[in-house]
């Protein structure tokens, strides 16, 4: 288990405060230090002096500043980066909830995997995207953009790489294409969904049982053979409703509460 320690302060509405984590041999493996002040409701904070990521040390520019209050946030020029890995966000004016720009560049997934007590975000892949997300005040906001996550990994199953692609159609709709390869692993989605309603085809071309493993761990194991078929996805965007006919091709798995 790590240990998490927070140092700091609030004098005059003025805020400076530390944060560390060390792994179990007490060496620092994430940090940050922020400062802030707040004005009637408003609060804004600045990354300063220093930011850990995974035992290394990340540069930052020092003109960021995030905005936030009860009714939404802003964020102003927040770039990261250690070498070719760089996280840039920024919002697209100044006002609360203004759409915002979301860009990673060759980030190792790795870099968080061990964020929670080492082992609770067990995931690692190279993460690649470039997204505007609007109506971030709505229930379900808008996506517009790519993203991919070469060599993705799962509790060290390894998963193949994951591409997907959002647009903007206007009316709050989005139409959404993705896609699952390698490994053996052959999935498509394409769909549409917006503020009420998904619409989805799901293709399994096949998707192998032992990637599934690790996300049904507490009732399969040693997972092997092939699952194939289409799945429809529609109804209400929060609680949609799944429909299809699945095939299963020389599958042989394990109940783990059992064993057998």
């Amino acid at each position: 288990l790590y240990t998490t320690s927070v140092e700091g302060g609030l004098s005059n509405n003025k805020l400076s405060a530390n944060f560390s984590t060390n792994d179990q041999d007490g060496k620092e493996r994430y940090a940050f230090a922020i400062t802030g002040d707040q004005a009637n409701s408003l609060y804004q904070v600045q990354l300063k002096d220093k930011l850990t990521l995974n035992y290394d040390n990340w540069l930052f520019t020092r003109n960021t500043s995030i905005l936030f209050s009860k009714t939404g946030f802003n964020v102003n020029q927040l770039v990261i980066s250690k070498g070719v890995e760089q996280i840039a966000v920024n919002s697209v004016g100044r006002e609360l909830n203004a759409p915002i720009d979301i860009k990673f560049d060759q980030f190792s997934l790795g870099n968080i995997r061990s964020l929670y007590n080492g082992g609770s975000l067990p995931v690692d892949g190279r993460l690649n995207a470039n997204v505007r997300v609007t109506n971030i005040d709505k229930n379900v906001p808008t996506f517009d953009g790519t993203l991919s996550v070469d060599s993705l990994q799962y509790q060290n199953v390894a998963l193949g790489k994951l591409a997907v692609k959002a647009t903007a159609t206007g009316a709050e709709a989005v139409t959404l294409q993705g896609s699952l390869s390698g490994n053996g692993n052959n999935i498509d989605v394409n769909g549409t969904y917006n503020q009420e309603t998904i619409n989805a085809q799901l293709n399994l071309n096949p998707i192998q049982l032992k990637s599934l493993d690790p996300f049904l761990q507490t009732y399969l194991a040693q997972s092997s053979g092939t699952l194939t078929g289409p799945i429809t996805i529609t109804g209400n965007v929060k609680r949609p409703e799944w429909h299809g006919t699945l095939r299963f091709d020389s599958v042989k798995t394990y109940l783990a509460q059992y064993g057998t």
